[in-house]
């Protein structure tokens, strides 16, 4: 992930898959690493930088693994080093769904994707910072999803419009669901006929 002179790299295999992130810097002489991130707690497995993103100076992390649920870590530069600002934990999140195996932020918005989860159909948590905390504000599902979707598997926020690929879903030709509004309902599901695993990747720009 990138953004302006910041460049975030996940490494999630590292120290037997406890996983850590580089954080690099561009200056007149090219990059150079900045920061090396990674968790106090963690514990093989965990996959801390499965998932890396950048918005406003905020680096959004996913550890997968993280308690066996997976959940985000917020890193932000307070002038000398990246600190850790907040530890994104998803309510309703079981063992083994795999919390944020995928993640997007957006300025004071962030969502951590769940592909795992309810026998792999799959979720996503919709996070969001009000004054200096975050707190979750909507867990989302497909309104069409069954086991084996892997709704979650890959999540993009921005301006707060949500957009969530489920890969898996019809047989492995996939799908991609927006939602948008002050609630977060389904604005429209995005699938074309024929496709193979529609929805692997996905971003957002604009609302």
């Amino acid at each position: 992930a990138i953004e302006g002179d910041i460049a975030v790299v996940g490494e999630p295999t590292a120290n037997s898959s406890a996983g850590l992130v580089s954080v690099f810097r561009r200056t007149t002489s090219g990059w150079i690493e900045d920061a090396v991130l990674a968790d106090e707690k963690a514990t093989a497995f965990d996959s801390f930088g499965c998932a890396v993103a950048i918005s406003d100076g905020q680096i959004l992390i996913g550890a997968p693994g993280r308690n066996g649920v997976g959940q985000g870590f917020i890193y932000t530069y307070n002038g000398t080093s990246w600190t850790l600002d907040a530890q994104l934990i998803a309510t309703g999140a079981a063992t083994h769904d795999t919390v944020g195996f995928a993640a997007s932020i957006s300025g004071n918005e962030a969502v951590l994707g769940a592909p795992h989860a309810a026998s792999d159909r799959g979720s996503a948590f919709v996070f969001k910072k009000t004054g200096a905390k975050w707190a979750q504000i909507k867990a989302l599902n497909g309104s069409d999803t069954t086991a084996g979707d892997q709704f979650g598997a890959s999540v993009g926020i921005s301006d707060g419009t949500v957009a969530i690929g489920a890969p898996e879903h019809t047989a492995g030709e996939g799908a991609v669901y927006v939602f948008a509004g002050p609630s977060l309902t389904i604005a429209q599901r995005l699938s074309l006929s024929g496709t193979s695993y529609f929805g692997s990747s996905v971003s957002v720009d604009g609302s």
